[in-house]
């Protein structure tokens, strides 16, 4: 029925006419209408509901038919669902490749929630991140379809340590200390299944970098954590059974090259704003993370106060000593390339930094450059022997 209270947004003319009932205060209708006292149902975007327009809560009632024509109530507000979500009664086959196949085609490096969300399947929106949990198991999927590691800040601690483990695979710790969470189930699901997963690895606060396809090989309930395959090679190997020399280095590699270093870079560059420390040039493409303490070497983590961001002939130049950057953050070239006459490029873009500070800093100081790895950097660059 029309609200039949005069003071109802919603009334119609035939409300006007009718004003409520004896003893039924004003604006009843609003508190006892579905959704609760504002009139709008839950889970619906506020911009689709206004007080000069109909709930569209009453339109999905008022459009239900049964099969003799009649209205027919779609039950409680909570069956009633925004029209875009998809609720599946199993996983599609082919619906990971395609989400995988449009995170290929993203338009940048990284992503945020709102665009992974905005995935669609065969007409249906099927986020593939969760807001809140860590292990995404869509409604109606026995295996868990993506996993996520919030950014953690320099200087803090991360809530969940995931680390290369002995063999050269990647670990993830399970959700919580119950190895029969529903996620961890979910992801050991994945496991049995053979099904790749989505990895989105926090870069900063609310920005991702996808790393995809993955999988998970190991579980290990006394350590309450799981072996992932960043790599199609590593799918096969097997961490329970123990790893030679050769395969554990070589899995290592592999982990730090498809993960650690994909992640170092987008920190790095993110920090530096996408700009190279120097010369301060723009374009990414031409732009690299530099570790200042090489990987490998005590110190050397893929962590933003051990990087720099530099262009690629600076990046070089530093690699081969032939730059080296103080503890004050100031620059210097080596004696014999600063006598050497050659072209332009040498003359500005190598011989004119020399005694200058860096150009581009990270805002955070927690991220800048760590003064104890430059030093160790520097002195190097003081012993190397000149070409």
């Amino acid at each position: 029925m029309q609200c039949r209270c005069t003071d109802c947004p919603r009334r119609t003319a035939l409300a006007r006419r009718r004003p409520c009932r004896p003893g039924r205060s004003p604006g009843a209708c609003r508190r006892r209408g579905p959704g609760g006292p504002s009139g709008r149902l839950s889970g619906l975007p506020r911009s689709l509901y206004t007080r000069d327009r109909t709930n569209p809560a009453d339109a999905l009632r008022r459009d239900a038919r049964s099969r003799d024509g009649r209205p027919q109530s779609l039950g409680k507000r909570r069956s009633v669902r925004f029209p875009c979500l998809a609720r599946l009664v199993t996983e599609p086959d082919g619906f990971r490749r395609a989400a995988m196949q449009w995170l290929e085609k993203r338009p940048d490096s990284r992503v945020d929630y709102s665009w992974v969300s905005s995935f669609e399947y065969e007409g249906s929106r099927i986020p593939l991140m969760d807001r809140q949990r860590g292990i995404r198991k869509p409604a109606g999927f026995e295996a868990a379809l993506a996993i996520r590691t919030t950014f953690t800040a320099a200087g803090k601690l991360p809530p969940y340590v995931d680390a290369i483990g002995d063999d050269g695979l990647q670990r993830y710790k399970y959700r919580g200390d119950d190895p029969q969470h529903p996620e961890n189930i979910a992801l050991r699901n994945a496991m049995k299944m053979g099904l790749p997963i989505i990895w989105f690895v926090g870069v900063a606060p609310g920005s991702y970098e996808p790393i995809f396809p993955v999988w998970v090989v190991g579980d290990d309930p006394e350590a309450l954590q799981f072996a992932l395959a960043v790599d199609e090679g590593q799918r096969f190997l097997r961490p329970d059974l123990g790893l030679d020399e050769d395969t554990r280095r070589w899995a290592e590699g592999r982990t730090k090259q498809r993960l650690h270093q994909r992640v170092f870079r987008s920190q790095v560059l993110l920090a530096y704003n996408g700009r190279c420390a120097i010369c301060k040039i723009r374009h990414a493409e031409l732009l690299d993370a530099a570790h200042i303490v090489a990987d490998g070497r005590p110190n050397g983590h893929p962590v933003v106060p051990n990087g720099l961001s530099l262009c690629k002939i600076h990046h070089a130049a530093f690699d081969h000593q032939i730059l080296g950057i103080r503890p004050d953050l100031t620059i210097h070239i080596r004696q014999d390339v600063l006598e050497e006459v050659d072209g332009w490029m040498l003359k500005g873009g190598i011989q004119g930094v020399h005694d200058t500070r860096l150009a581009i800093l990270p805002r955070n100081r927690l991220e800048h450059p760590d003064e104890h790895r430059l030093e160790e950097r520097y002195v190097e660059f003081l012993a190397a022997p000149v070409a």
